[in-house]
């Protein structure tokens, strides 16, 4: 609450009231609130009027000063409405119920509405005064402009602080997302691109981008024809082929190649973009050299377990397969010896010689057969799907687990089935799941069992499914085939049949235990296979 001036005789003259103008218009020039213009515009009013009370309300602001009876104060608007607030002296008491009144009389009071720059800045509302000298009127009015001015004035630097201020802190919080992304982008390794199909010198490149491909961006522009020139040569083709197949369709666009730097230094990228238009594409470009490095690794890993599980199943049936060589070795020794003796006969037998010798020829085959499939189970080597026999590839296996069956008093059939398409898998990974399956069930026969311990090793299909299955008196417990085991049970049988899991599942693959015929158990595993081909019929032995 302030205490306003004085109220002394004024000099009524017009030379009287353009001094106290001039002062007014001085004082109102150091004002630099609205709440100090509006004080002050009232105030002076108030004296070169003459009037006994007056209020003025800030339309912006919501602020009403209202001086009168010896005292001034101010007052907030709330909630009432402007209008209705100057409406009718009724409602101003009826509002404003501490306030001051005016009177009903609209002719005892003079209202002046302060418009500037097109806005309401204020209403300046005097009661009583005399409103028979023109001159007051016009230097009230005239007062009343000039505050206008300087209340727009404030409020445009206002807005333009508070404008600039907006500005400030929307560039500040670009900036520190600015800084995340391209934070992000180097952590993850992912650098962001703009592209127009239509005009290829066009382009936009993140840090990140630039980095990825070796460019200094001052020197640089981000254009297709820098970034197709850093391609690996051997991904040109492809690259050109899909990035141009996704823009002439209107497609997204979503490819895997290589960057060769100057220095040699080679990067693995999946790019991915989205049409937003078709002059504009946006997308990423995500570093995955060391995703590819690692999944080298992992398959180098595969690769030599796998290697040491077969050749730790060698091991197991390294008597069995001795037997199988050394059974067409003996025969060949024999159909040598009786060949040589049919030739040295007189007259010599050369027809009873020419039949040992082809029988020499026939055993040496099927010892070379047994070496060839040791050889391939025991290399170590990259996989390699091809067009597979699923039944040739069995019947080849089989021998190499006979003297260990017989050895078990447990006997062995094949069951192919004669219509299993071909897989297309890798011929040694097939076979090793194979012997995997018939090594895990030899483990587990029922031994209470005494006859009919016959292992069934059999193929089948299903509607989109290649099936090789082992059906005998086995008891297998199902936690034997889970995947999480710990380190001290990853032995023997047990790690095989987690690698066996390993290479199903790379070929698309399942494992998995079901009941066969009572008591037997079943495992199996399935293969998608590649195409129908069948077979004149089924074997079984």
């Amino acid at each position: 609450m302030s205490k306003p001036r004085l109220t002394l005789p004024v000099d009524e003259t017009d030379s009287g009231v353009r001094r106290i103008q001039r002062r007014v218009i001085s004082e109102l020039g150091l004002q630099t609130t609205p709440e100090e213009i509006a004080q002050t515009l009232l105030l002076g009013c108030l004296e070169l009027d003459g009037a006994a009370a007056g209020l003025i309300l800030l339309h912006r602001e919501r602020r009403v000063l209202s001086s009168g009876l010896g005292e001034s104060r101010w007052e907030d608007l709330a909630g009432t409405d402007v209008d209705t607030f100057f409406s009718t002296a009724s409602e101003i008491t009826k509002t404003r119920r501490d306030s001051i009144s005016l009177p009903h009389e609209r002719t005892s009071s003079r209202s002046w509405e302060l418009r500037a720059r097109g806005r309401d800045m204020a209403t300046l509302h005097l009661r009583g005064g005399d409103a028979t000298l023109p001159h007051k009127d016009e230097a009230v009015t005239a007062l009343a402009e000039h505050a206008a001015q300087l209340l727009a004035a404030v409020h445009a630097g206002h807005d333009r602080s508070e404008l600039r201020s907006q500005r400030e802190a929307i560039e500040a919080e670009l900036q520190d997302m600015e800084t995340f992304v391209a934070d992000a982008q180097s952590i993850s390794r992912t650098g962001s691109w703009m592209w127009n199909p239509t005009n290829p010198e066009i382009g936009e490149w993140s840090a990140e981008t630039y980095k990825m491909l070796g460019y200094d961006p001052s020197q640089t522009k981000a254009s297709f024809e820098n970034n197709f020139a850093r391609v690996h040569p051997e991904d040109k083709e492809r690259y050109l082929a899909e990035v141009t197949a996704a823009a002439d369709n209107e497609k997204d666009l979503d490819v895997q190649y290589r960057y060769l730097l100057p220095d040699g230094t080679v990067r693995h990228v999946h790019a991915r973009g989205r049409r937003l238009s078709p002059t504009l594409y946006i997308g990423t470009a995500n570093d995955i050299t060391q995703r590819r490095a690692a999944e080298a690794a992992i398959r180098d890993a595969q690769i030599e377990l796998a290697s040491a599980s077969r050749l730790s199943t060698l091991g197991e049936l390294v008597t069995s397969i001795s037997h199988e060589l050394n059974q067409p070795l003996a025969a060949v020794v024999a159909n040598a010896g009786a060949a040589k003796r049919w030739l040295v006969r007189d007259p010599p037998d050369l027809d009873s010689a020419r039949e040992s010798i082809e029988t020499l020829v026939e055993d040496a085959k099927r010892a070379q057969a047994v070496i060839d499939s040791l050889r391939a189970l025991a290399r170590r080597s990259e996989p390699e799907r091809r067009a597979l026999d699923l039944n040739q590839a069995v019947i080849e296996i089989a021998p190499l687990a006979q003297s260990e069956l017989r050895s078990r008093n447990i006997s062995l059939e094949l069951c192919l089935h004669p219509g299993t398409p071909l897989l297309f898998a890798d011929r040694v990974q097939v076979q090793q799941v194979s012997l995997t399956l018939l090594m895990t069930c030899l483990d587990h026969v029922d031994h209470s069992v005494e006859s009919d311990r016959v292992l069934i090793l059999r193929t089948s299909r299903s509607d989109d499914e290649v099936i090789i299955s082992v059906d005998g008196p086995c008891q297998i417990d199902r936690h034997f085939l889970e995947r999480h085991v710990s380190p001290e049970d990853l032995i023997g049988q047990r790690l095989a049949i987690i690698v066996c899991r390993s290479i199903v599942e790379a070929h698309g693959g399942r494992l998995r235990l079901s009941d066969g015929m009572m008591p037997n158990s079943l495992l199996e595993v399935t293969f998608p296979f590649l195409v129908v081909s069948s077979q004149p019929q089924e074997s079984r032995s």
